[in-house]
């Protein structure tokens, strides 16, 4: 019997590490064909059952800690929701398994040491990754966003905001008074912030709206998640205006603009000119861009008859100093869609929804703010941000 007893010793040793840890599987799969070597991924993930709040989480690829920032979705209570946030790092077409290990007996994964930092204020909201960039933002999303700031420069004017319009064709503003607001999550790899609204206006009756803002670390973008619950179908579009600070457009040194049909289109906006992408999928043309003169455009291009070739829905906006890469997913696939530019650098998207889409509508919009070249200045594209990896959990 006693030769046997430090064996016996040993196994009861082993068994809290690797039987009492709990594990989810995922796959992260490259859709698209490009290099994502850094690329924000954000899920909610949902345990098995509730855990407590000071629970250790672990992210694991290939055998060895991913850093990783794990959240509790309902602060200060026992939950089975968790938001994860992580940089994917793959190669085109890749897929990654990895494994969320969780439980007492878990040591706790790496975290970014530095990185995103929220701080809150009566009226807004403030996420600053010092000293690189700091947005604001109110806390009754008016006007969207009061300021990016990326010293020494500032890249917004005031502007309207998210916008809806009615089926009368009268436009309304998004958020102000009545509009609640939360913190989604924080920590140094990404912050997420909730507002909600119910509208009051007549022409908006029934009408309720959630709008998330995300701010992954690493990348200098904002992600513009807009859901509107329309039971009586009264919101005919939804957009947004924003005012980039460029500097004044000359003829020697005009506005510059990329946008993303099925093919790159590019020009220069000289003062007072703009430049428009329209998307009309159920039309022979399913895009054109035209430039000009406001109330004087003329066309500059436009997809082949019957093409079946959808505009991606994209552009970069610059002048010497500062860039914009801005895109919109699901472009054109809910109805019809128009991105207008003006030379001083006046930013305005409407998406008007098909008759068919129902009472939920949706738009969301990516902004990274950035400095010019965008080729130096931005670690991916609009293409990346448009297509981000899928996650698919389970066992790979």
């Amino acid at each position: 019997m006693q030769k046997n007893l430090p064996l016996i010793v040993l196994t009861l040793l082993v068994i809290p590490f690797t039987t009492f840890a709990d594990e989810i599987h995922f796959t992260l799969r490259e859709p698209y064909g490009i290099m994502r070597h850094g690329i924000p991924v954000g899920e909610l993930v949902t345990l098995p059952a509730a855990v407590p709040e000071g629970t250790s989480f672990r992210l694991v690829r290939d055998g060895k800690p991913v850093r990783a920032q794990f959240r509790n979705a309902t602060p200060g209570q026992e939950s089975d929701k968790w938001w994860l946030d992580f940089a994917g790092v793959l190669d085109p077409f890749e897929t990654a398994a990895f494994t969320i290990q969780y439980g007492p007996d878990t040591q706790p994964g790496p975290e970014r040491e530095r990185g995103h930092v929220l701080s809150e204020k009566e009226d807004a909201y403030t996420i600053a990754n010092a000293p690189y960039i700091e947005w604001k933002v109110p806390r009754n999303l008016s006007g969207l966003l009061a300021s990016v700031s990326y010293p020494p420069l500032e890249h917004l004017q005031p502007a309207e905001g998210l916008l809806l319009r009615d089926a009368q064709g009268n436009q309304h503003r998004m958020g102000g008074p009545g509009t609640n607001s939360r913190v989604l999550r924080q920590g140094p790899m990404a912050v997420g912030l909730r507002f909600e609204k119910t509208e009051t206006a007549p022409e908006l009756a029934g009408v309720s709206w959630t709008v998330d803002l995300i701010f992954p670390a690493r990348v200098s973008w904002m992600e513009v998640d807009v859901r509107v619950d329309d039971p009586q179908q009264h919101v005919a579009a939804l957009g947004w205006q924003l005012h980039l600070n460029l500097d004044p457009p000359t003829a020697k040194e005009p506005t510059l603009v990329d946008f993303g049909a099925s093919r790159t289109v590019y020009g220069s906006l000289r003062p007072e000119w703009q430049m428009e992408l329209r998307a009309r999928p159920s039309l022979e043309i399913p895009w054109q861009v035209w430039r000009g003169k406001a109330g004087e455009l003329r066309l500059m291009e436009a997809a082949p008859l019957k093409s079946a070739a959808l505009a991606e829905g994209w552009a970069h906006v610059m002048d010497r100093r500062r860039c914009l890469a801005l895109a919109v997913s699901e472009f054109s696939k809910q109805g019809d869609e128009q991105l207008t530019i003006d030379a001083d650098g006046m930013l305005t998207a409407w998406r008007t929804f098909a008759a068919e889409v129902g009472q939920e509508k949706t738009m969301r919009s990516w902004f990274h703010f950035v400095t010019f070249p965008h080729q130096l200045g931005a670690a991916t594209s609009p293409q990346s941000m448009q297509n981000p990896p899928v996650v698919r959990w389970g066992q790979p």
